[in-house]
């Protein structure tokens, strides 16, 4: 990310975190909302904010299951989005991570299940890396 695009999305997540609000206010379920939230998470990632990263991407992630399902790509990307943050958070963000990727992680087991070898590589690879170094 270049300098322009970084103080950009900075001046922007103020706007993101407004719209957050009204997405979970109205309970709305669409694709825009599960990208916003995405990407105010992955940005917030960057940042080393993972608190505030966190629930904007559980956020993002149950959205997608809603109007996706939980064999579409999108779905997958917001799971390992969430897999990832683990790995890099610190230990107080982590327990609460934990506990809910392992309730996901049963959804991952039936991605690669529908889904060809090698279709999912990374997700699987960052799903397995986060149980075995943090159980």
């Amino acid at each position: 990310m270049d300098r322009t695009h970084g103080q950009r999305s900075q001046r922007l997540l103020p706007q993101a975190h407004a719209c957050e609000a009204l997405i979970e206010q109205w309970d709305l379920a669409f694709l825009a909302a599960a990208q916003l939230l995405n990407e105010a998470g992955l940005y917030s990632k960057e940042r080393g904010k993972y608190p505030e990263a966190l629930p904007l991407l559980e956020h993002a992630l149950t959205i997608r299951e809603k109007t996706l399902g939980l064999d579409h790509s999108d779905t997958a990307s917001s799971l390992n989005n969430l897999a990832l943050l683990y790995q890099w958070s610190p230990a107080s963000l982590a327990l609460s991570t934990r506990r809910y990727l392992i309730s996901h992680f049963e959804i991952s087991k039936l991605i690669s299940s529908l889904l060809p070898n090698g279709v999912f590589p990374m997700l699987q690879v960052n799903l397995q890396r986060t149980f075995a170094t943090r159980t």
